[in-house]
């Protein structure tokens, strides 16, 4: 009921400045007993992760799964944030200043690293502010720098400490701050401190009605000095119109005390060591329940690192206290969240069977964790699967390759191209393209000497087709002189230059003539074979030159036709007869 009897109003605005790109970030919760507003400033050269971003989130979701004003647990958020900062870390290392502001609705407390910063205002008048964790602080608490130069001096934005270190010093927590209505507290960043005074501040909130309007006041005071340079800028006002008010708060006390005090009285007196024991054992348990919850909910949120982490932070709390029964189910949880970042180191390094074999052990767990990263767990098998296959492509490309087939090797290359870029794979992508690239040129030079030959061929056949038409009218000449042989030889030559020249039609052709001619020369050995009968008839009727003449005849289609022996023959019986 604390925020329904309390009356709060925020306002922020939050601008890049000068620059292309806004690195600051500003949010705020206000649940029923508790509210946190956090600003933080990147600070870092990072333009793909928002540093301030992360912090804040980060903050505001610890302070809203376990909402509180103790300064051990605020640390706790800040150092979760800076643990989450540094897990986000690719490109360069990313840092932040922040500054936190918890409250109670009647009271109220600010927890800060590096130099955004808190301003206090109590009838309009800067009461309390917080201090820079930087050189020019340390400069100006020795008197080596005055105050009014602390928003320009060149060391203002060297921090003795800030978010993104691997080991932050112990952050600054302010002790609780009393409200009263009417009180106001601003966050703001550097962007804001550097180009408007502490004066300028409680001029811009004298007279305004509203957070909106002093937050827009504070703007026109920075934009109207036109400075070259204006870094990015965040401020935020809360007024604290109406603060909350317990009403049993004198009766409550008044009963605590006639009952806690004899008690109170009796454990110091008797046990204060005891009671410091009992008091650190219970806030460390208490830390090792939060520890436990906050692995659980990395672990529903996929993040197995920060899981791994809080279990461990949990574990070393069990061990000191000798918690048996948790100590047990946290090993467990311990060893669950191992074998994730170990398949997520053995992935990193490109050792994907043994990767999956790891996943593969924590997806047989994850239903004991209500399923806990199964989602995640599935994906990086899946992801490292897509890897294991865009090695088998790139082997299969080599060996298609290696045998010349380059349209077997591109097809390979090509789908190993397009699932590394699913998979975001760069290096593998790159290497992928470079084959594609060395396929292509083996395709283009294979290409030329095909289109070569072809030429080659195209000018062969040209020339074999000219020296064919060459033979066949050679052919025809013959054919048409009764010279059949040399008519067949001249034919059988030009069907040789057509099936070089690939003219299917002039073959055939060819193969007709020939055709043509057999049947030809099959009619005069008829004819001559007919003369050397009736030429043997004529012998035995005695009639010689008669026989001779029939003789001659034959020998006459026999010497046309080329056919020695036979004319030879005939020769012989001439002679005998």
């Amino acid at each position: 009921m604390r925020k329904l009897n309390s009356k709060v109003r925020t306002s922020f605005i939050s601008e890049e400045g000068t620059y292309l790109q806004n690195k600051d970030y500003f949010a705020f919760v206000e649940l029923d007993k508790l509210a946190c507003y956090v600003v933080a400033d990147g600070i870092d050269d990072d333009n793909t992760q928002e540093s301030a971003e992360i912090v804040v989130t980060s903050i505001i979701k610890d302070f809203t799964e376990k909402p509180t004003m103790k300064p051990s647990l605020i640390r706790k958020y800040i150092n979760n944030a800076n643990r989450e900062l540094i897990h986000n870390s690719n490109n360069v290392r990313l840092k932040a200043s922040v500054m936190i502001v918890v409250s109670d609705y009647s009271k109220i407390r600010y927890a800060m690293v590096g130099n955004a910063r808190f301003y206090y205002f109590k009838d309009g008048h800067i009461r309390i502010k917080s201090k820079d964790q930087s050189l020019t602080e340390q400069m100006a608490e020795k008197g080596l720098v005055s105050l009014d130069r602390v928003s320009k001096h060149i060391e203002r934005n060297n921090l003795t400490s800030f978010l993104g270190e691997d080991k932050i010093d112990k952050p600054i927590v302010s002790p609780k701050i009393k409200l009263d209505d009417g009180d106001v507290f601003a966050l703001l960043t550097r962007g804001i401190w550097e180009n408007c005074g502490e004066v300028e501040l409680e001029d811009a909130l004298e007279g305004v009605a509203s957070p909106a309007e002093v937050v827009d006041n504070v703007e026109e005071i920075i934009l109207s000095k036109q400075p070259e340079v204006i870094e990015n800028y965040t401020v935020a006002f809360t007024f604290f119109d109406k603060v909350f008010v317990n009403p049993n708060k004198g009766k409550r006390i008044k009963k605590i005390l006639m009952v806690v005090i004899p008690i109170i009285v009796l454990i110091i007196t008797l046990s204060t060591v005891m009671m410091m024991k009992v008091k650190n054992k219970k806030e460390a348990l208490e830390d090792m329940k939060y520890s436990i919850s906050s692995g659980d909910q990395y672990l529903e949120d996929n993040n197995a690192v920060r899981a791994n982490e809080e279990y461990n932070e949990a574990k070393k709390i069990a061990e000191k206290y000798k918690v048996k029964d948790e100590l047990d189910e946290i090993d467990k949880k311990i060893k669950y969240t191992e074998n994730i970042t170990t398949g997520d180191k053995l992935l990193k390094d490109g050792k994907y069977d043994e990767a999956i074999g790891q996943y593969l052990i924590a997806l047989d767990k994850s239903a004991k964790y209500d399923n806990r990263c199964k989602s995640y767990i599935e994906k990086k098998i899946s992801f490292a699967q897509d890897c294991i296959r865009i090695n088998e492509l790139m082997d299969l490309g080599d060996k298609e390759l290696e045998n010349k087939n380059y349209s077997s090797a591109d097809a390979n290359y090509k789908a190993a191209k397009e699932l590394a870029t699913q998979c975001n794979l760069s290096t593998e992508r790159n290497a992928a393209q470079d084959k594609l690239k060395e396929v292509a040129d083996l395709l283009s030079a294979e290409n030329d000497e095909k289109k070569a030959e072809e030429k080659a061929k195209k000018e062969k056949g040209e020339q074999a087709y000219i020296k064919g038409t060459e033979y066949m009218k050679n052919g025809d000449d013959a054919y048409v002189s009764g010279n059949y042989v040399g008519a067949i030889k001249q034919y059988k030559l030009a069907k040789e230059q057509f099936e070089v020249a690939e003219s299917k039609s002039l073959v055939e052709e060819i193969d007709s003539k020939l055709d043509d001619i057999d049947q030809l020369i099959h009619a005069k050995e008829n004819e001559a074979v007919n003369y050397v009968r009736d030429a043997r008839n004529l012998v035995s009727e005695n009639k010689k030159d008669e026989a001779k003449v029939k003789y001659r005849q034959a020998q006459e289609i026999y010497k046309n036709l080329e056919m020695i022996d036979v004319f030879n023959e005939i020769e012989d019986e001439i002679n005998r007869i």
